[in-house]
């Protein structure tokens, strides 16, 4: 029996619309989940929100729950001894100079990701104050797209200078509570709860935590020290300032108490 014998006339040309309507909504849904068509969260006449197209790569932050081995685990840092120190000072001595800026820069993205609470982290927000580096273009974007939109970038249509460029991250943000961090930076295991609690404690708070280091010579992972606060020179510059005897007695315990 053919469709024609049980289904009226007048209806055929309807089910047959309906048909063609379900074809097209699922190419219609299967073009979205390939290319979303998404706009930037931030304008402004001075910069510009990339839209990063969204890789197939989903990047998954590694369980370090589970053993690991080798350098760099589980919050060590990373210490190249013998002929791989060697090795390594060689291989920066060779590069240019704007080329360890951008390993450097994802070497921080991944490590803000890697060990911080999932539920604490709503996006990173990476400013780019109109560099000239080409590393830092394509090629960058290419490597955030596995991060399919949590990672945004913002690119300055001329130089901004430091405080501008920040200024304008802070805008872009839409998070309850901003951390600013340099490009060169590695997040070790427990470095954003302490921030937020302080925070929590004093929502008019602005703190700062005593971090870590790497090294300029060869990306070597170096442990930070509690033993000076931030200050500055009449001209404005930064500099360390010697912790005072009273503010020494003050603080019990080091580990926890804020200077």
């Amino acid at each position: 029996m053919s469709i024609k014998n049980w289904v009226p006339k007048r209806n055929r040309y309807t089910i047959g619309y309906f048909f063609l309507f379900l074809i097209l909504l699922f190419l219609l849904r299967a073009i979205w989940k390939t290319f979303p068509l998404r706009r930037p969260l931030y304008t402004h006449p001075d910069v510009e929100e990339i839209i990063i197209s969204w890789s197939k790569i989903i990047y998954e932050p590694p369980d370090y729950t589970k053993p690991r081995i080798g350098f760099g685990e589980n919050g060590k840092g990373v210490k190249l001894k013998g002929e791989e120190a060697k090795i390594s000072a060689q291989q920066v001595e060779g590069s240019p100079f704007m080329s360890v800026i951008a390993s450097s820069l994802v070497r921080t993205v991944h490590s803000i990701i890697n060990r911080s609470p999932k539920n604490l982290l709503k996006e990173i927000i990476l400013v780019d104050d109109f560099s000239s580096n080409t590393d830092l273009h394509l090629k960058l974007e290419n490597h955030l797209s596995r991060f399919r939109g949590f990672v945004r970038l913002i690119r300055a249509k001329k130089r901004l200078g430091l405080i501008r460029a920040r200024l304008t991250g802070a805008r872009a943000a839409r998070a309850d509570v901003v951390i600013f961090i340099d490009a060169h930076c590695e997040a070790g295991d427990g470095w954003l709860e302490p921030l937020l609690d302080r925070i929590t404690e004093n929502p008019t708070a602005v703190v700062c935590p005593v971090i870590d280091g790497i090294s300029a010579d060869n990306l070597e992972y170096q442990g930070g020290s509690a033993g000076g606060v931030g200050g500055f020179w009449w001209s404005l510059h930064y500099k360390m300032e010697v912790i005072s005897e009273s503010e020494k007695q003050r603080r019990k315990n080091p580990d926890i108490d804020y200077l």
